[in-house]
């Protein structure tokens, strides 16, 4: 017994160092992660990770929490030939870095995609946010309607939900703080495959990607600090929102139950809903050609 005790103590001695997982230099994620068409700018002191590419009318995209710009691949390839379409990394996450104030509350990040299409010099386009993106997108509807001439939204945040269960670990002080130096694989495989609807669609690049880039130097400690901050009690100016709105929704979305679908769609008044079946949280990565096709026809449709 005594072998055996020893043992276990010298295991969870040793777990702590099984799971440490270091920050990775943002230098070393660059050769994988920005390509030709990556572009960095300054902006609120931020160095802020940006793609611009097609031509047309443009189409802003806002990605969720723990994600990059890289979610909207698939739209990118499919919409570029007929849109322009616009995406960053925002502050702690992907390649741009944290905050330096460590302010990463929606207002901030409402100020922050107002700074940058500002400095892009774009005055008037489409907005399109995905889960915490979508928060981002409806909320800066509200503050800057005269430069949203339509909103997508996919299953975005807004409404008061619990957390799913790996957030609300995140979430609790101290818990969150060593969490964001022991990250594994296997955990960050564990949150991509409850993202998805269906696991076969998740290529093997996605895991990599989603596991590499929350290691970027700063972006797990800013999401102890996002999940510190978050903050949904003004979901009630939602009803506020004028422009014409698409609602996109996985049936099976684990994080964001499809009924907030059906909230958004009562409380905007001009807005249609797409279901999904047997999709989950991320419907433009799962499906990126029905969603695509989809975003086509809206934004064909007469304001």
């Amino acid at each position: 017994m005594k072998r055996w005790s020893l043992r276990i103590l010298v295991l969870l001695l040793a777990m702590p160092l099984i799971l440490l997982r270091p920050d990775i230099p943002h230098d070393e994620l660059l050769g994988t992660y920005a390509n030709a068409e990556s572009h960095f700018i300054t902006i609120d002191g931020m160095n802020i990770h940006y793609r611009d590419e097609g031509a047309g009318p443009a189409l802003v995209l806002v990605h969720g929490t723990n994600a990059s710009l890289h979610t909207w691949d698939g739209w990118v390839k499919l919409l570029s030939p007929h849109l322009r379409l616009i995406r960053l990394d925002l502050p702690g996450h992907g390649l741009s870095g944290t905050s330096p104030t460590a302010d990463y509350r929606i207002p901030a990040y409402v100020d922050l995609l107002d700074h940058f299409v500002r400095a892009l010099g774009v005055e008037q386009f489409t907005l399109a946010g995905s889960s915490m993106g979508g928060d981002i997108a409806w909320h800066y509807a509200l503050a800057h309607p005269q430069k949203i001439q339509r909103l997508i939204l996919l299953d975005a945040t807004g409404y008061p939900a619990p957390r799913p269960p790996i957030f609300q670990l995140m979430g609790i002080p101290i818990v969150g703080q060593i969490a964001a130096f022991m990250t594994p694989d296997f955990l960050s495989a564990m949150v991509v495959r409850d993202l998805y609807g269906d696991d076969a669609r998740i290529t093997p690049a996605t895991y990599v990607r989603y596991a590499t880039l929350s290691r970027h130097v700063g972006n797990r400690m800013a999401m102890y600090q996002l999940l510190q901050q978050w903050n949904t009690d003004d979901f009630a100016r939602i009803a506020g929102v004028r422009q014409p709105t698409l609602v996109l929704w996985g049936a099976v979305d684990t994080f964001q139950d499809v009924a907030f679908a059906h909230r958004f769609d009562t409380d905007i008044t001009d807005s249609r809903v797409i279901i999904y079946a047997g999709v989950g949280h991320l419907p433009m990565e799962e499906i990126p050609e029905q969603t695509a096709a989809d975003v086509v026809a809206f934004l064909a449709q007469n304001p």
